[in-house]
């Protein structure tokens, strides 16, 4: 059985931007390997992607509040 839900952009967007934050979080602070003294570092480029995806989908009072939120994630 086939069902088909429809999701307003809006929530859409909303879901995107909470999808990346998220990615975000978890992809900024260097991870150590596990039973090894190898650490993978951060990815830039990838949380710079990250950062760029969300501008685009948020009003710039709420990617103000993404900056203070995310400067939170790297202490």
């Amino acid at each position: 059985m086939k069902v088909e839900v429809n999701i307003p952009d809006p929530q859409i967007d909303r879901m995107v931007v909470e999808s990346l934050k998220e990615a975000y979080r978890l992809n900024c602070k260097p991870d150590k390997i596990d039973n090894s003294d190898d650490v993978i570092g951060v990815d830039d480029e990838l949380l710079n992607a990250f950062d760029l995806v969300i501008s685009y989908h948020v009003t710039q009072e709420e990617y103000q509040e993404w900056v203070n939120e995310k400067i939170n994630y790297t202490k």
